[in-house]
């Protein structure tokens, strides 16, 4: 594999796991049920942007008043299993040779 593809390979995860962190944040602010100041308002406000598409996937629910936010769930799976095609593709993209490249 080429550098160029393997550090390829370490962005994606990196930004999968940058936007992983949001998310789980996120959902532990909500089921802890923390005030909306701070950084808590600047993760729920990043953070429903990006759980945005799966509204409404599975509905969320309010056990022992504590409220549960499916949505962040399913991003976190989501996004993590984007990654890993994202990443797989790249491996085999970068492992492709030409050829001529098996000519001696």
């Amino acid at each position: 594999m080429t550098p160029v593809a393997s550090r390829l390979q370490s962005t994606v995860w990196l930004a999968v796991g940058v936007v992983d962190v949001i998310l789980a944040l996120d959902f532990v602010f909500k089921l802890l049920a923390s005030a909306n100041v701070g950084l808590v308002s600047f993760i729920t406000t990043i953070a429903g942007s990006l759980a945005a598409p799966f509204r409404g996937v599975l509905a969320s629910s309010v056990p022992t008043g504590h409220y549960f936010y499916w949505p962040d769930v399913v991003a976190i799976v989501v996004f993590l299993i984007a990654a890993w095609i994202v990443v797989s593709l790249i491996g085999i993209m970068a492992g492709r040779r030409s050829p001529q490249s098996n000519k001696i």
